[in-house]
């Protein structure tokens, strides 16, 4: 049989199947969200697919609202407005074919939305339903014809969102992102991710449920063998991902059905799996007989490299958080090029940003040889019990409708996230204490030092190290959390110490050297050096009297410093020894005024000048004296706090001391 007679059953089949109304209907889908605006504002969202051979869509449609556990907050909400842009035709149609949406002659589907903004004040119980443009929860009259339910045209259309916002403020419901799957092809297997994007981060469990009727409990009545996880025959049977939201099923009639998936949302609050929303997405599917082989798309392929492979079936991943996840995705069509039943070949792959924090890459989108890869590395705010999951849709260019699947693709983000700081630079003799931060919380800590155990009690989130008990050098501090049995991604952290000599150069006590012999000054251990001489080497040789002040750096410009200075007086000669006399200061300490007594002496000039230990003049005078002695007054309150270096000189003598302001 050629192709241009399979078109002509499908045609046929799509043309003949379809029934007489004989009750005004045009529900082909629906589902029903709610989202938190912030504080108690909330926007309600009905996306209604309008079967094209039915009557207009509603201009504007009513919501139930009632809180269950306090009737006092109940509320209705009609004329409820279409959102402007609806009415977009979401049949998987080729350019060439046109629905009965635009005045053609085969099936097509239309989303029409429409939104409002509410207050929910805390209730336990929030139930949102719809019946169509009244306010009650009768349901609205009718579905279309089903080879799988009873009297279906006499049967209503019911959908509604619960919420629990008591327990658990400002929550969202689950949202239906993935497009809505109406086609089906009989005799091949076709994949429907029917997942949803849950905007909190909480954990969602999916069932195929049959679909409502009202919101007293009504739905469907089956024709056996159908049911609410077969709605219709599959060879072979249907499976259904409980954790990706996928349906995969292979029709073996052509056949119009109803079917329906419920997701719950649960939080563990006070640490008891709580439900706190539910969300259902009902639509009617059918299946006809097309040429058209149906594209597929690949399981995760972390080697990036696989190409398609129909045995590649990861769709569920688990990692550790912090862990870089890359894979691809591989799209495959098994048909041939044939201008005259379309772009049978060709495809695109596209996502519903179901992990936004991920990046999700298409190449070669319209041809026979597009993929996909993603990458995403999971944070500490990603580890919880629900999986991430997106859905990848593949859609090739066939006529007349293009073969569309879905796919599921979920990672679970496991282990414990644990971070205690960055490297350091640390002065030997420095004690550093390190606090571990853990998500979650968790009771055992295990700390290292360079690979061994520090001994630190398994309770304790923190540690001190003392570095004086370290080399020069660098030291690895690291932390686990967790009991590694228990855990499969303990969490782990670990950062550098580098430990530098702190150095302490001692040059001696001030001196006094006779016959102007050199004398060798040595700053001690360090790496690197600065006298006030210029000098930048470990030991210098000095012969001039003076104040030399040298400061040594243990590393290369770190904050581990030391310091010394000395005040070295040259004599030439004993009587210039014998001339030498002390300087008396007192009080020294002081607190802004010295008095330098001064020794018995001809009368004269002295001229005083104080040093810092840096070596710097910080302040001179004049003084007399007289040849019995003289006291002299020194103000000095405008100098900061530290040790000065006092010279007395004369044409006869000089004289030094040291004070200290306080």
């Amino acid at each position: 049989m050629n192709k241009k007679l399979y078109l002509l059953i499908g045609l046929f089949w799509l043309i003949a199947i379809r029934p007489s109304y004989t009750h005004a209907t045009h529900v082909a889908g629906m589902d029903l969200s709610v989202t938190c605006m912030g504080g108690h504002e909330y926007l309600i969202r009905l996306a209604l697919y309008r079967d094209c051979s039915g009557i207009a869509a509603d201009n504007t449609v009513a919501f139930v609202i009632q809180c269950t556990s306090n009737s006092s907050l109940s509320f209705n909400m009609t004329g409820v407005p279409l959102k402007v842009g609806s009415g977009v035709e979401v049949t998987p149609n080729c350019p060439t074919t046109i629905s009965r949406c635009l005045g053609g002659t085969i099936y097509g589907v239309q989303e029409y939305v429409y939104e409002v903004l509410v207050t929910l004040p805390p209730c336990h119980y929030w139930r949102i339903g719809w019946s169509g443009n009244t306010a009650d929860l009768n349901g609205l009259c009718c579905r279309n014809y089903s080879n799988t339910v009873s009297s279906p045209t006499s049967q209503t259309a019911y959908i509604e969102a619960t919420l629990d916002n008591l327990n658990a403020p400002c929550l969202s419901t689950p949202v239906f992102s993935s497009p809505l799957v109406t086609i089906l092809s009989t005799g091949q297997t076709q994949c429907i991710s029917l997942g949803s994007i849950d905007l909190d981060g909480d954990s969602l469990s999916y069932e195929m449920v049959t679909p409502m009727t009202n919101g007293n409990n009504g739905t469907l009545h089956w024709i056996p063998p159908y049911s609410a996880s077969s709605p219709f025959t599959s060879s072979p049977p249907f499976t259904f991902d409980p954790i990706t939201g996928t349906l995969c099923m292979s029709p073996i009639h052509n056949i119009i059905s109803p079917m329906a998936i419920k997701v719950q949302k649960w939080r563990n609050i006070n640490n008891i799996p709580t439900l706190i929303a539910t969300v259902y997405r009902d639509v009617q599917v059918q299946s006809g007989i097309y040429v058209n082989q149906l594209p597929s798309l690949s399981g995760m392929d972390t080697t990036m490299t696989k190409g398609y492979d129909p045995n590649d079936t990861l769709f569920v991943m688990e990692v550790c958080v912090g862990d870089t996840v890359r894979f691809a995705l591989w799209g495959y069509d098994a048909d041939l090029a044939d201008t005259t039943w379309g772009d049978l070949e060709k495809f695109s792959i596209t996502w519903n940003n179901g992990i936004p924090q991920g990046d999700f890459q298409t190449y070669h989108n319209g041809t026979d040889s597009a993929y996909a890869t993603f990458n995403w590395v999971p944070t500490p705010a990603d580890v919880r019990n629900a999986p991430h999951c997106f859905t990848a849709t593949i859609r090739d260019g066939a006529c007349p409708y293009n073969g569309v699947q879905s796919y599921g693709y979920c990672i679970i983000v496991q282990g414990i996230w644990a971070d205690i700081g960055h490297d350091t630079l640390a002065c030997r003799g420095d004690m550093l204490t390190f606090n571990a931060v853990t998500v979650p919380t968790v009771p055992l800590h295990y700390w290292y030092v360079n690979g061994v155990h520090t001994g630190t009690p398994l309770s304790s989130a923190s540690y001190t190290l003392n570095t004086g008990t370290l080399p020069p050098g660098q030291h690895v501090v690291s932390f686990m959390a967790g009991d590694i049995i228990s855990y499969a991604c303990p969490g782990e952290d670990s950062v550098v110490v580098t430990v530098v000599l702190t150095p302490n150069p001692n040059l001696g006590p001030d001196t006094v050297v006779y016959n102007n012999n050199p004398i060798t000054l040595d700053a001690g251990q360090g790496v690197r050096y600065l006298w006030n001489t210029g000098d930048t080497t470990q030991v210098i040789t000095v012969n001039a009297t003076g104040l030399y002040y040298v400061e040594v750096d243990g590393g290369h410009g770190t904050r581990c410093t030391g310091s010394d200075s000395i005040f070295i007086q040259f004599i030439v000669g004993m009587d210039e020894a014998e001339r030498r006399t002390a300087l008396n200061i007192y009080p020294n300490p002081t607190t802004g005024e010295i008095h330098l007594e001064l020794p018995e002496t001809p009368e004269g000039k002295w001229t005083l000048r104080l040093f810092s230990l840096e070596g710097r003049l910080v302040h001179t005078q004049q003084i007399r004296s007289g040849l019995n002695g003289r006291s002299a007054r020194i103000q000095i309150e405008h100098l900061p706090q530290g040790t000065y270096l006092i010279s007395l000189s004369s044409e006869q003598d000089n004289l030094f001391g040291k004070v200290i302001k306080q």
